[in-house]
């Protein structure tokens, strides 16, 4: 979302975030219209919703919920904003892998305690599969039964501010 401010007014972009405060509007014909924030772990962008996407897409518009956003930029006020054409929501599922890739080198002592203590903090039923990469290679750890999380976007924002936003596959 911090790249959007670079965009040339009317640019068509796809961006991704967890929904925060949500205004509700009515046209003056009566037509609804939605403005929502969408957030990530760097900045929030306005989304605005004219009546036809609202109308097709405003049930998926609820706060803390993780959507897909494809649109174009509006650069021409004192603030970006994406005018939304379709929105998508992400399904988190339990049966699915975390997956986490890391250079080996960055794993002191201090960061695989962060790490657990992050996974601690979410316990579920999903895996988690550690990606270390080394100069020998790559190798593929599933950590122990004891680190199992629940897939939330909370976990996923935890672990990229933990281990940077690439790290999480």
């Amino acid at each position: 979302l911090a790249g959007l401010s670079d965009s040339v007014d009317g640019t068509k972009v796809t961006v991704g975030g967890i929904v925060g405060a949500i205004t509700r509007r009515f046209t003056r014909a009566g037509a609804p219209m939605l403005f929502f924030e969408l957030e990530d772990l760097d900045s929030l962008v306005e989304v605005l919703c004219f009546p036809k996407t609202t109308v097709e897409y405003g049930s998926l518009v609820r706060e803390d919920s993780v959507l897909l956003v494809a649109g174009r930029v509006d650069n021409r006020g004192d603030e970006v904003k994406v005018v939304a054409s379709t929105l998508k929501e992400i399904e988190l599922r339990a049966d699915d892998t975390v997956r986490i890739e890391l250079p080996a080198r960055q794993l002191s002592a201090e960061k695989v305690r962060q790490l657990k203590q992050v996974l601690v903090n979410h316990p579920g039923t999903a895996p988690v599969m550690l990606h270390m990469m080394s100069e020998t290679g790559m190798k593929i750890l599933q950590l122990g039964d004891e680190h199992r999380v629940e897939l939330r976007s909370a976990l996923y924002a935890e672990l990229r501010e933990l281990l940077g936003m690439r790290a999480v596959i």
